[in-house]
């Protein structure tokens, strides 16, 4: 029965579906898909991938040059690089 095409297809399908479901939680639902190749394996793999981080390339002008409500007086928003430099002058 295991070695039966018919059920071997049908366990790629289920196991393909449940990787995308727990990557899709996890924010990466192609790579919990392909994980979920490898079964209950590729399933905790899925699990303990990060989280992906949020992507704010389509944010307005204004959202990316919005000061943080966090930033000192006197501060220009973070670089890219993540530091802080004081305003000229």
């Amino acid at each position: 029965m295991f070695t039966e095409p018919w059920f071997i297809v049908v366990a790629l399908v289920i196991g393909v579906l449940v990787g995308w479901a727990i990557g899709s939680v996890r924010g990466r639902p192609a790579l919990g898909a392909v994980l979920g190749v490898f079964g209950v394996v590729g399933w905790i793999i899925a699990l303990l991938i990060p989280r992906s981080t949020p992507d704010f390339s389509s944010a307005s002008f204004e959202d990316k040059t919005a000061r943080p409500a966090d930033l000192p007086h006197g501060t220009l928003p973070p670089h890219p690089d993540g530091s802080h430099h004081e305003r000229p002058g």
